[in-house]
């Protein structure tokens, strides 16, 4: 048999251009990383510099300066209690803030879910897992966002409710 032929045939799949986690020129971005800095304020994150990314890239020359291109945001393992001025943060610090498809929360000590998390409608994955959030109506409110697809809420009080 040669290498040319399969046993199963394979299709292609389509390129999503709106992917939450390439860009449009379907180049992997690495999520910026604030994890494990002790911070309190989101607002920290425009003086801080992220964690480097473990894989090799290349440079980002077209991005604005300070700004990256990236889709997902980890600020994973901090001591954050409030995100209500997420957006001038996420502003400071990417590109194309509208853009966002992911964001890490977990492992903070949140106990209400902002409005403002709304404003990022392009939002597949967040992680709330690991925080103080008790409210119900806290995570209804992410009935909004269209295009979630995983959400994570293990490890917070509102995991014990019965329904």
């Amino acid at each position: 048999m040669s290498n040319s032929s399969a046993l199963v045939p394979v299709q292609q799949k389509k390129a999503n251009p709106k992917s939450a986690a390439i860009d449009n020129m379907h180049e992997i971005v690495d999520p910026i990383n604030y994890g494990f800095f002790k911070m309190d304020n989101i607002e920290e994150i425009k003086d801080e510099e992220p964690r480097p990314s473990p894989r090799k890239t290349k440079q980002e020359s077209e991005t604005k300066p300070g700004k990256s291109k990236t889709k997902a945001l980890r600020l994973n393992n901090n001591s954050l209690n409030q995100l209500d001025t997420l957006v001038t943060a996420v502003e400071a610090v990417v590109e194309q803030p509208k853009d966002i498809g992911w964001f890490d929360f977990s492992f903070n000590e949140l106990q209400d879910i902002p409005d403002t998390i709304l404003e990022y409608e392009n939002i597949r994955i967040l992680y709330l897992h690991g925080n103080q959030i008790s409210d119900i109506n806290q995570v209804k409110k992410l009935s909004k966002l269209k295009h979630l697809r995983k959400l994570t809420l293990h490890g917070n009080p509102v995991d014990k409710q019965k329904l």
